[in-house]
């Protein structure tokens, strides 16, 4: 099994989501898995209250999620 499908099973990440990238660093005993969507995905805005197109960043599993609207 490839090490992303791997990671997308261990995490229950399912579509639209994907993960694009695993980079493992054994010296800082760290795993970064990186997760992504395809282009005009479109998500349901709480704030909007449609769903709307965004461009979404995540560094890592651990780390700081962004959303940028793209509507």
């Amino acid at each position: 099994m490839e090490s992303k499908e791997l990671y997308r099973h261990l995490l229950g990440i399912n579509e639209p989501w994907t993960v694009d990238r695993v980079d493992l660093d054994m010296t800082q005993g760290r795993v970064d898995v990186y997760v992504g969507h395809a282009k005009g995905v479109r998500f349901a805005c709480p704030d909007a209250g449609k769903s709307i197109p965004c461009t979404t960043i995540l560094p890592s599993a651990f780390g700081v999620i962004w959303t940028v609207a793209s509507s």
